[in-house]
Parts: structure tokens; sequence; C-alpha cells
């Protein structure tokens, strides 16, 4: 079974797919290249802002670090605190803690404030206990002892969660430091300052103060992880992913008198805002296109398909043989022009049928006439052909009588009484040769044999040949005859049996020259749904070459060269297909031979069986 070809769309529905297609295809490439172009501009304007801010930030924070250096001159710098460490007595002490509690700008942020002696000893502190936690700000002594203006801004440092930070400021006296003046503040910033200091960023931004060694990030409010990418040393925008998978453009910058680096980031989406809201206005525009489009396009196609769609009636009954449907003419483009074309061949078409017509019944009356003919002609031919089969059948029949009277003459001579069965098979012989010689005189005058069929039980029929069949055969060849079925019944003419036996015994006998045996089974067939019974005749002959096996059936061929007729095998091929039976050949060169006769049993119980009549004479044909 050939598989079902895929169904093809219609013109009606390519049509609007093909437009709508095309607008969806312009609409996405040109959505596509806006979207770039917009991102490309978003990307630069976010990394110039974030350069911009980095370095505002940078410097905003550098001034506060330049003010700060300036309080820490000014304090080191005081009588008391400069009393004190060169003569800490309970005096100088008072005077020194009534400065160090002074109320300042920084007050909301300072932890504590200490003096430690030019030992590094802790001489005096305003918290004790914040003192225990932070320690010595040993780092950030050195710095100051070194440093042109002998301060130092500490790095930033964690204590119970809060980011803490030293301001060292060396108190000098003859060019050397006597000891430290230190300040411990917390970065802190009010909700509303680092709201107003981010919305100036831009939404959803992030600014981050850590030290320039990377170990400490704040936002000012608490402790950050930083960055996953060292973004200390980085010349222009970094680009990077943060841990809960944001992706973020970060700028880093040094600030100047401190060890700080301020990061601002600001996430990719927030940048591609416009870029998105692009595309979203893009997609709603090209939605609308496109149900514009689809609209049009269903227009445009059922005002093409629907004179297509009449065309198409029109040709289907002109095909039917209905010349009355005729296209629609009103139309002036080029389907206008179709139609008129179509109109003009359906018009052609139908003179020419017409005429084919006319010709047609003149071309019958003279093939009748012809037929008529050849009928007569091929009588002739066949009552040539009828006439050489008769001759063989002839030719058997008298082989017959000669090999009875050889036999009576031996049985005569061996003084054995069989001499009237032998007498009785002349006279069927020669009664058989007569009718032959009516059949051929009744078809040279047209008229035609007619032999009713008759219900015979084939085993029955097939048994009663066994005495002739024997005596055909020389004393070399064994005859063997083997019956498995009952009385299962076929319907055939009287002679079918025993003309298609003697036939295909004889073709066996003259494959055996040397000798060998036949053997005739009769036997049941269930293979389909009609049962049927099978005659096989096989022998142990010379066999028949497998190219041979069709062609064996034709009229006229033989394997006998000038000993045959070619007659036999194609008479009872003949005979069989007019029962609606079936003969075929199993053979192999130097294996003998199996010819089977496929008989359908007759079915009908209520008929009788007709009992064999052996009185019939045997027709050979070799």
């Amino acid at each position: 079974m050939s598989p079902t070809p895929p169904r093809r769309l219609s013109l009606k529905q390519k049509l609007p797919l093909l437009i709508c297609g095309l607008v969806l295809g312009v609409v996405a490439l040109d959505s596509a290249a806006s979207y770039g172009s917009v991102r490309t501009a978003s990307l630069a304007v976010g990394r110039e802002r974030l350069r911009s801010v980095s370095d505002q930030i940078a410097e905003l924070l550098a001034v506060s670090a330049t003010k700060t250096d300036s309080v820490l001159r000014v304090a080191a710098a005081d009588n008391a605190v400069v009393r004190f460490l060169e003569s800490p007595s309970e005096r100088n002490k008072a005077a020194a803690m009534t400065y160090m509690r002074r109320p300042s700008a920084s007050s909301s942020q300072r932890l504590s404030v200490e003096l430690w002696n030019a030992k590094r000893e802790l001489a005096l502190t305003t918290a004790p206990g914040v003192t225990a936690l932070h320690g010595p700000a040993t780092l950030e002594f050195d710095v100051a002892s070194a440093g042109p203006h002998h301060t130092a801004v500490g790095r930033l440092r964690v204590e119970n969660d809060t980011v803490v930070l030293p301001i060292v400021g060396a108190v000098m006296a003859s060019g050397k430091p006597i000891g430290y003046y230190v300040e411990w503040r917390r970065i802190a910033s009010t909700p509303q300052a680092r709201d107003q200091l981010l919305h100036l960023i831009g939404p959803n931004a992030s600014l981050l103060l850590g030290n320039d060694s990377g170990t400490v990030w704040t936002d000012l409010a608490r402790t950050v992880a930083g960055p996953p990418a060292d973004v200390r040393h980085a010349t222009d925008i970094a680009d990077y992913t943060l841990a809960d998978g944001t992706e973020v453009l970060g700028t880093a910058r040094p600030i100047a008198g401190a060890p700080w680096t301020v990061l601002v980031e600001l996430p990719k989406a927030t940048l591609m805002g416009a870029a998105d809201r692009f595309v979203t206005r893009a997609v709603l525009i090209g939605l609308v296109l496109l149900g514009l489009g689809f609209v049009v396009a269903w227009t445009v196609s059922k005002e093409i398909t629907r004179p297509l769609d009449r065309l198409t009636h029109a040709s289907s009954a002109i095909a039917a043989g209905d010349f009355s449907q005729l296209a629609d003419t009103s139309r002036t483009d080029e389907l206008g022009q179709l139609a008129v074309a179509f109109n003009s061949m359906a018009a052609q078409i139908h003179d020419t049928q017409r005429t084919l017509e006319h010709r047609v019944v003149e071309r019958t009356q003279r093939l009748e006439k012809l037929q008529s003919v050849m009928l007569r002609t091929e009588r002739l031919n066949t009552l040539a052909m009828l006439g050489a089969g008769l001759a063989h059948d002839l030719n058997n029949l008298l082989f017959t009588t000669s090999l009875s009277v050889e036999m009576l003459r031996r049985e005569g001579e061996a003084g054995k009484p069989a001499r009237a069965e032998l007498l009785g098979q002349i006279s069927k012989a020669t009664t058989e040769s007569g009718r032959l010689t009516k059949r051929l005189m009744m078809f040279a005058r047209g008229e035609t044999d007619a032999v009713e069929p008759r219900l015979v039980e084939l085993r029955a029929a097939v048994a009663a040949q066994e005495d002739f069949l024997r005596m055909i055969l020389p004393r070399t060849i064994g005859f063997h005859l083997l019956l498995e079925v009952s009385s299962s019944r076929v319907l055939v003419p009287p002679t079918v049996i025993e003309q298609s036996l003697v036939n295909l015994v004889s073709n066996a006998r003259d494959a055996m020259p040397d000798g060998g045996n036949v053997t005739v089974r009769v036997r049941e067939e269930h293979s389909d749904e009609t049962p049927r019974l099978l005659v096989e005749v096989s022998d142990t002959g010379t066999g028949i070459p497998p190219e041979l096996h069709e062609t064996i059936f034709e009229t006229f061929f033989t394997t006998k060269a000038k000993n045959g007729t070619g007659i036999g095998l194609a008479s009872v091929r003949a005979m069989m297909e007019s029962i609606g039976g079936t003969v075929c050949v199993c053979s192999l060169p130097d294996d003998g031979a199996t010819f089977t006769l496929s008989f359908p049993i007759h079915v009908e119980e209520a008929a009788a069986v007709t009992p064999y009549d052996s009185s019939k004479s045997h027709s050979v044909l070799v």
C-alpha cells in the first residue's frame, strides 16, 4: 500500500501566510536592528554615567579625608593634649579629657578618643571598653610618624558587625612625636542621605566602600560581600555577575588621602530598561501590523481564489461531461482573460468530443464487420489445430486397439480366457474414434459438442482407471495408486478425469525410457477457504527444467521432437480450466516430475454421487 501523500496548503491559505510571514520578518529584523542600536547606546550612556559618578564620589571622599586631616592636625596640636603627654598629671589629665570629649560635627560617628604616648602605650581614653576591643592602630601610628602632615586615615575594620576606622594624628614636639591622638569612628550613614546619594547615581545602583587591599567592604550601612572580580586595578568599566545572578557594570576609584576604594555598581537590566521598553513597543506594533496584514492578505486571497474556484468547478463539470458549466467572464483583469480562454477551450473540447464520438461509431461498425471475418478465419485455424489434436487422439486409440489385439493374441497362445475383456477394450476404442470424428465434423459446421457435467466421486473415478493405466505402461515401469480421500465429489464432464490421467501417465511413460515408477495419488487440500481435491501424477524420469514449467502447457510445444505433437498438456489445461480447476507441475532436472490436477469440491449434499461408468472408452493424448 503506497503511503498517503501529505496534504498541501491551498492558495487561499498560502497567500495570507506568506504576507504575514513577510510582515513578521520585516518587523523582527527592524526590531532586532533597533534593539541592538538602543542597547549599544544604553550601555554607552551607562558606562559614561558610571565613570562620572565614581569620579565625583571619589572626589567627595577625598575632600572629606582632607578635612579630616585638617581636624586631626588641630587636635594633635592642642595645648591640653601636648601638656598631658609631656606631663601626665591629674590636672593636665582633666584638661585633656575635657578637650577629648568636646562636641564636634563628627560626634555622632565617634566611638572613642584616645591618647597614646611615644612608647605607644595607652595613656588616656574616653571609652575604655571600646579601646580594649579594637586595640592599638599600629599601622596608622607608623604612617602618621613618617607622613608630611603627621596624620593618617586608617583602614576599615569590622567590630561587632560595625565597620569602624581609626583617625590618627601624631603629637609633635621639637620635631619628634611625643604621642598620638586617635579617634575611632563608625562608618554609617542615615537612610535618607544614602538613598539620596544612590538616587543621584541611578535606580537600583549600589555604592560600596572598601579597603584598598579588598579585605572589608561596606555599603555605608552594613558589611557586604565584595565584588566577585578584582576591580581595584581595573582601568575601565568591569562587567561581572553577582552571587545572586545579577549582571552588573562596576567601576572603582581610589580615594586620595585614604587607603580606600569606592565602587559604584549598576545592574545591566536597569541600563537595558529603555531597550526592553523599545522591544515591547516594537512587539505590540508588530502584532498590530501582523493582524492588519492577515486581514489584507485574506481579502486579497479571496478576490484571487474565488474566480479560480469557479474555474475549478467548471473544469470538473466538463470532465464529467457537462459542457453547460462555463467560467465567469465579467472581470476585466487577467483572471477574466483566463476565463474567456477557458470557455473557448471548453467549446473546442465539446466539438472535438462530438467529432470523436462520430468517428468511434464509424470505426465500431467497421470493426464489427472485420470481427465477423476474423471469427470465420479463426474457426478455420482452430479446425486445423483441432484436427491435429483429434488425429493425435485417434493415434492413441489405435495404439490401444493394437495393444489389445496383441494382448488377445498372447492370451490365446497362453490359453487364458481373457479374450472377452480385451475385445471390450477394442470396442470402446472403436466407439471413441467414432465420437472424435463426429466432433470434428460438428466443429467444421460451426456447431458445439456440449457435454453436461456430472457429480463424480473422484476417488472411484480414478480407481476405475487403474487397469487401463497399468495396461498402457510397459513392464519396466511400476504403477502405484494411493487413495487418501473420502467420498468427496466433483462436478465435471465424464471424460475429463480419464483423458487427463491418460495424457499425464502417457507423458510419464515417455519420460522413463529405461523404466521407473509412476504414482497416482488422490488427496484433499484445505490451504484456502475453498477445499479442493488433488490428483498427483508423479514419475521418476528425467524431469523438466524450471524455465519450461509454463511453456510445456502451450499448444504445439513439445520436448519429444518428431515423436510429439504438443497437444496433450495443452488439452489437459484447457479441460481443467473449463471446470474451474487448475494443473501445475513441480519438477527439477534428473529428479522426476509431479503434475497436480486441482478440482473444486462440490458441496451440494442432496445430489447423488454419479457412479463411474467403466464402459466408457479412454482417449489418449501423448
